[in-house]
């Protein structure tokens, strides 16, 4: 395969994952021909933030604009840690973490994870996209999201889990 035949098109599907983010699908793992490799584009709007999580696939995060606060638990020893344009954050499998924008200027960053993250945010945004149109109540849509990520290996915080690290939502 010669470069000019992999198109990559940047205004793909795009999903608002809550009022502050969203994902921007660049390459799936068709496209790479690797089930384990996926390219999205993610934007945290200024004081947004990404809920505690894990799940198997590991991710790799370099911060194109702006800056987060990314949050990991390692070994029951979770901590902050900023991470600023032109830096990269390496997230490994199954290990529960979060982001936060402190700022209130937008954070892009080039993502690379695995298939089963990218077929997951694929998944959501076709349930919300539905339940949407038929005016599903907001904590049913979020029970059945949860629901699709315990399917793909995996795992949301409570609200009182993500409030102990600081982390609000609604």
């Amino acid at each position: 395969m010669k470069p000019q035949d992999v198109v990559v098109d940047t205004n793909a599907v795009t999903m608002q994952e809550t009022g502050h983010s969203g994902i921007q699908f660049l390459a799936s793992p068709e496209l790479t021909g690797s089930r384990s490799l996926a390219f999205l584009r993610g934007t945290v709007e200024g004081g947004g933030n990404i809920h505690l999580h894990a799940h198997a696939d590991t991710e790799c995060f370099y911060i194109l604009e702006g800056e987060m606060e990314m949050y990991q638990d390692l070994g029951g020893k979770g901590a902050w840690q900023k991470v600023r344009q032109g830096e990269l954050a390496l997230i490994g499998s199954n290990v529960k973490h979060a982001w936060r924008n402190s700022s209130s200027l937008p954070c892009v960053c080039l993502i690379i994870t695995g298939g089963d993250v990218f077929r997951y945010l694929l998944e959501v945004i076709e349930y919300r996209k539905n339940a949407l149109q038929q005016g599903t109540p907001p904590q049913a849509m979020l029970k059945k999201i949860k629901d699709l990520a315990t399917e793909t290996h995996g795992w949301f915080a409570t609200p009182e889990e993500n409030a102990a690290i600081g982390l609000k939502f609604g």
